[in-house]
């Protein structure tokens, strides 16, 4: 009956039509010559690929002079208007005689989204597509392609001829009061998944912007202003008497070992599975960083451990607040007060965490945070020192300032320093992310979230363990595959996918650069394991569920396959 319904609707539509598709064919070929049609491979009954046929719209995606146009130089004034009243879609009736179609259906979508399902969304295929659907007369092109894909997969489930026909009128409404379309013509729909997928993507809004462009106005591009809000608002934010903005949190972990009088001679207790920036600073002084194994947990300092790898020679610990968990400050403190041990927060990873509802950058001598692009907030290139203690932060504005005083004349220097400065352009914009940052944090766990409720399914996958008494801002998403899972093959197959993904970290004490040093090769059985066995999967703000659908399910396929698994 539905094959009756979509030849007999098709064919009387063609010939009650054809004098109108016929002006259209006119006019498209007078305003923007041959072809008249527009012709692409779309995904039909069970993914296999038919030509679909729409009224051209469009103008060549290249000028004379071989320029890419943008879509919406390349739109005509006829095209906004065929698309904007749906005569674009008339031709659709000869794929609908073709069998190729039917009246109603999940719409088809180009072959290359078909790659990018979900299991569930593969229902949709299970039907012809159609000229309308179940999700057009509920939103059109103004539905998420989430809701989108729920609305297709309801139709399969439910169809019945009633159904169409009542799509059919439902449509006809909907085009006369134009839902779904923009004013201009434009569908509303953005591409599926958005944009190919990203490992991190900073969230810069309209407010970002123009605060840079204040500062490039206002021409004072350092020293200036800017940076000083920002270190008044990270102060009030994290909780501590100081903050002083530097550079990168490179730079704010060295200026912190500087101002703590660590050097040559001295040990510092520091986890080999981090990023090198947490090992380089004590090296910069000529310190000896000594390599503390993690837990098996959340990866962050074994306090077990640590214990046993102090010396008399020890004089600090940089505790590192591994992908924005902190470290277990309770016995950490205990044993740092008992050995008498300076304390280095690097929580480069880690703005906006909390241990026992205190803030991460409040425990220890002095902290550290970071805002790189893939950081809870950017300033592009950029770091912080937080500190309780004055003589830090005195130390420190004045070594990141080429060794000025605050009060010293221009061309005085009390003592050696660098340029370690932010510049305004990077406080600004550290100003405006940071009035964000709890929508950020929320974005994150929301993020978070989505991955590990469909991660728990796997026994070959541990997600990441948060301890109930952390609050945790989610630098990146970190999983561990089982033992004798190629995590490389892994890697490897998602790449091929169009998934980015990193092992994250490969340890220092196996690091070219350490190893050529000619050290003694650190024991460190729980770092090695993990360090084998970690992936970073893309993590950002606006990362959506169908991506992370299609993160997941292209993780499953490329562990079940077999291939990825080692002998």
């Amino acid at each position: 009956m539905k094959r009756c319904l979509d030849i007999f609707v098709a064919g009387v539509g063609i010939l009650v039509l054809s004098p109108l598709m016929a002006l259209v064919s006119i006019i498209i070929f007078f305003s923007m010559g041959r072809p008249i049609l527009f012709r692409q491979k779309r995904a039909g009954l069970h993914g296999k690929p038919f030509v679909l046929f729409k009224f051209r719209s469009m103008l060549e995606s290249e000028n004379d002079r071989g320029e890419v146009l943008p879509d919406e130089k390349r739109l005509t004034r006829i095209g906004k208007f065929l698309r904007g009243t749906s005569l674009d879609e008339l031709p659709e009736f000869w794929n609908v005689l073709r069998g190729h179609m039917s009246l109603v259906g999940p719409r088809p979508l180009p072959m290359e989204y078909l790659k990018r399902y979900t299991p569930g969304q593969k229902k949709r295929h299970s039907v012809q597509p159609g000229l309308t659907g179940w999700a057009q007369v509920n939103g059109r092109n103004g539905l998420s392609w989430e809701k989108k894909f729920e609305y297709d997969i309801w139709y399969v489930s439910h169809w019945s001829l009633w159904l169409d026909i009542k799509i059919l009128f439902l449509t006809m409404i909907r085009v006369i009061e134009r839902q779904g379309i923009s004013n201009s013509g434009h569908v509303t729909m953005p591409e599926f998944t958005g944009s190919p997928l990203s490992m991190s993507s900073p969230s810069i809004d309209e407010n970002d912007v123009r605060a840079v462009t204040a500062v490039l106005k206002s021409k004072v591009l350092s020293l200036g202003p800017k940076a000083d809000e920002f270190e008044r608002q990270m102060a009030k934010y994290v909780g501590t008497k100081h903050a002083i903005a530097v550079s990168s949190g490179t730079a704010a972990l060295h200026l912190i070992v500087k101002a703590l009088g660590i050097g040559s001679g001295d040990e510092v207790l520091v986890p080999s599975f981090t990023f090198a920036a947490s090992v380089n600073p004590i090296l910069f002084e000529g310190a000896t960083p000594v390599f503390v194994d993690i837990n098996s947990e959340t990866y962050t300092l074994d306090p077990k451990d640590l214990e046993s790898k102090i010396t008399p020679r020890t004089k600090a610990l940089m505790a590192v607040d591994i992908f924005g968990h902190p470290v277990e400050w309770d016995e950490i403190l205990g044993i740092c007060k008992e050995h008498r041990l300076k304390i280095i927060d690097d929580s480069c990873e880690a703005l906006g965490s909390k241990y026992r509802e205190k803030s991460v950058g409040q425990f220890g001598e002095a902290a550290a945070f970071a805002f790189y692009p893939n950081k809870q907030i950017t300033t592009g290139e950029g770091g912080m020192v937080v500190t309780n203690d004055d003589k830090v932060a005195d130390f420190t504005r004045s070594v990141r300032n080429q060794g000025r005083d605050e009060m010293n004349e221009w061309l005085v220097h009390s003592r050696m320093g660098y340029n370690y400065r932010m510049d305004e352009l990077s406080a600004a914009l550290g100003v405006s992310q940071l009035r964000r940052i709890d929508e950020f944090l929320a974005k994150r766990e929301r993020v978070a979230h989505l991955y590990t409720k469909r991660l728990q399914e796997f026994d070959w996958i541990s997600p990441p363990v948060v301890k109930p008494y952390v609050q945790m801002s989610w630098f990146v998403y970190v999983i561990t595959l089982a033992e004798g899972i190629d995590r490389d093959g892994v890697i490897q197959k998602l790449g091929e996918r169009g998934i980015p993904s990193r092992a994250y970290f490969p340890p220092i004490h196996l690091q070219p650069y350490w190893q050529k040093r000619g050290k003694k090769r650190s024991v460190l059985p729980i770092t090695e394991s993990i360090a084998r066995r970690t992936v970073a999967l893309p993590f950002h703000n606006d990362l959506s569920e169908s991506q992370v659908d299609f993160v997941v399910q292209t993780l499953r396929d490329s562990v079940q396959t077999g291939d990825s698994l080692a002998a």
